[in-house]
């Protein structure tokens, strides 16, 4: 199993890095509100890719104008344990520089 999952990423590696590319190329810096939009922009990038991949995907807006949360489900098995995998779509901003 393990075996065949390092030869599909090894096939689909350029089309991987080429979708990586395309997402650093959003500027979800979601501390400048002036790159609010760019964050949902994102957060609708992310979500066509995980519907893709046929995951059930919805974009939950947050209380109080903060940024959406993007949560995507794959049920492969209803009685298998469940695993999360949490992580951020937003970038920092690069100043100050030398922080």
């Amino acid at each position: 199993m393990l075996d065949e999952a390092i030869r599909v990423a090894r096939r689909s590696r350029d089309q991987a890095e080429a979708d990586l590319f395309e997402e650093l190329r959003i500027p979800s810096v979601s501390a400048l509100p002036e790159h609010t939009g760019d964050v949902r922009r994102n957060a609708e990038w992310l979500a066509a890719r995980f519907e893709r991949l046929g995951m059930a995907v919805r974009i939950v807006d947050v209380p109080g104008g903060r940024h959406p949360v993007v949560r995507a489900d794959l049920e492969v098995n209803p009685s298998a344990q469940w695993l999360t995998v949490y992580g951020h779509y937003d970038v920092q901003p690069p100043d100050p520089v030398e922080l």
